[in-house]
Parts: C-alpha cells; structure tokens; sequence
C-alpha cells in the first residue's frame, strides 16, 4: 500500500510539472505576440505623434505665410454668396407658392428681413433696459420651479435594491483599486520621466476610471504590465490572448488613420526640399484661384439676378400697378428651379 502511495505521488509531481511547463510556454508565447503588437502600435502613434507636433504646425505656418490674403479673400466671396443663394431660393418659394413675380416675391422677402430686424433691436433694447417684476411674481415662479423640481427627482430618482446596490459598490471598489494600483506607477508624481506612451496610457486610464469603464482599464493596465514585463507573472493565458486581440483591433484602427494622414499635404513636410515645397505652392495657389474665379462667377450672376428685380419693382412702384406673375414668368421660374 506504501509503495502504491508513494508511486502515486511521484506520477502526481511528474504531471504536475508537465502541466506548469507547458502553461509556461504558452504564456510565454501570448506575452510575446502582445508585445510584437504593442511595438507596433508605438511605432505608429510615434508616426502620428511627429505628424502632430513637428509637420502639421510646420505646413500650416508655410500655408499660411503664402496664401493668408488669398484665402481672406475667397472666404469673404463664398459667404457673401450663400447669402445671395439664400436670398434667391427664398424669393422662388414665396413667387411659386403665392403666384407673385420675382420683383414681388423679393419686395416680400426685404419686407420681412426688415421686420425681423426691427424686432432684434426691439429685443435688444429691452434687455438693455429690463422692466423690474414685483416680489410676488418671482416668488410664485421660485414656488413653480421648487415644484417641477421636486416632481422632477420624484420621478427620476428610483430606489435600488440592496443587491443592486451591493453590486455596484463591488464593481467601483474594484475600479478603485486597480485605478490606486496604476496611479502608483504612472502619476506624475511617481513617474518623474515618463515616455510618450506612458503619458498616453496615464490619460486613456484616467478617462476609463472616469467613465467607470473596467474592462477598458484591465486592458490599459495590461499594457503596462507588457511593457514592464510584469504579465508573465500578472495574467493568465486567457487574459494575454483576450489583450492580444484587442491590441490587434487597436493597431487596425492606427493604422486607418495613418493611411488617411499619409495623404494630407502636410505629411513629411519638414523633409521635403524646397523644389517641392515650390511645386506644392504652385499647385495650391492654382487650385485656389480656380476656386475664387467659380466663386466670382456664381456671385455675379446672382448679384445681377437680384439686381434685376429690384430695378423691376422700382419701375412699377413708381408706376403705381402692383405687379402680377405673368406666363413667362412661371414658364422661366421653372426652368430656373
């Protein structure tokens, strides 16, 4: 019986030792899959991070220094046009729905820009100048308000079961805790030098304590571990492999930006020479004054547009006959519309 017991126990040692080994392994195998996708996410947040703060702050003081005036100029003319685009359209409905001319339909329209006018400076005025309310009308409306509140809170503010309650103040302790745990090691306080990454991490954790987001800071913590060569000891095979796909999705998504950016003007503009800079600012300015020459013909022809029926509806008021929408004038509305 002796002997049986104690080959029992050798066997139990020898699968025992087996099983750690080979959980070892392929512990040993996620954290390394982890930190090839952790290595490169860096490399393209640190493309990202110079695109941000050396090549776009550098492009947009280059862009600027050239185009400043050209710009001005082509914002003022595209505003100056919607206003006149907006005009037009609103003149066509009234012409259309109450069967009016144009010159009328815009008499119309002028009447009623004025009016709106008239009454802002109504409003303003009486704001400069407010009428002093009795005490017993602000305290009938304290009375009201104090009474919507109270209904307001009875309404919204359930009761929780003391499970329900239990629950959550399981969930925020936990939170708390891990949250305790990072701020040890990557508050500024603690951390003196800290790495771009590791001010990234200390802000996305931040903003998962603040959204009570546990699953999200397991991850961050994660990160961090991986990167101190913590994890080994920290998580087990199924934590590491649920991080690695989350850090494979993470890379997926850096690396959709990076593509989007590599596309922006701006990319690498600190090292392109100046014959390119030169090409570049030959391209841009004429791609700009194509632009303000369309702008510049649309606006004329709509300035003229808007001319005409003022001219019209100066003639006949002067004439005394109130102008009626003629055939031609539908036929033509139509057209235009």
């Amino acid at each position: 019986m002796k002997k049986n017991t104690k080959r029992f126990e050798i066997v139990f040692e020898s699968v025992t030792t087996l099983t750690l080994t080979d959980n070892n392994k392929l512990r040993d195998i996620a954290e390394k899959d982890c930190k090839k996708f952790l290595s490169k996410i860096d490399k393209v947040k640190e493309e990202m991070r110079i695109f941000e703060t050396i090549d776009k702050p550098s492009y947009t003081k280059w862009f600027n220094l050239n185009f400043y005036d050209m710009m001005n100029r082509t914002r003022e003319k595209i505003q100056e046009l919607e206003s006149k685009r907006s005009l037009v359209e609103e003149v066509y409905d009234i012409a259309f729905f109450k069967k009016v001319s144009f010159p009328e339909a815009y008499r119309i329209v002028q009447e009623s820009i004025e009016a709106e006018k008239a009454e802002e400076l109504k409003i303003k005025k009486s704001d400069e100048n407010p009428e002093i309310e009795s005490d017993d009308s602000f305290a009938e409306e304290d009375e009201a308000f104090r009474e919507d509140l109270n209904e307001f809170y009875k309404n919204f503010h359930k009761k929780k079961s003391s499970k329900e309650k239990g629950e959550v103040g399981k969930t925020e302790a936990r939170i708390k805790e891990k949250y305790r745990n990072a701020a040890l090691k990557l508050h500024p306080d603690k951390n003196k030098n800290p790495t771009h990454e590791e001010k990234d991490l200390w802000n996305d954790i931040q903003e998962a304590y603040k959204n009570k987001d546990e699953e999200k800071l397991d991850f961050l913590i994660q990160n961090f571990n991986l990167r101190k060569g913590k994890s080994f000891f920290q998580s087990s095979i199924y934590e590491l492999r649920q991080t690695k796909l989350r850090l494979e999705k993470s890379l997926k998504s850096f690396q959709k930006k990076l593509k989007l950016l590599k596309k922006d003007p701006a990319w690498c503009f600190d090292k392109k020479t100046i014959t390119v800079k030169n090409k570049l600012k030959t391209e841009i300015e004429r791609d700009l004054l194509r632009a303000e020459r369309e702008v510049s013909k649309d606006l004329v022809q709509l300035s003229n547009l808007v001319e005409s029926w003022k001219l019209i509806y100066n003639e006949r008021k002067k004439m005394n006959r109130k102008p009626t929408m003629k055939e031609e004038d539908l036929v033509q509305f139509y057209i235009n519309y």
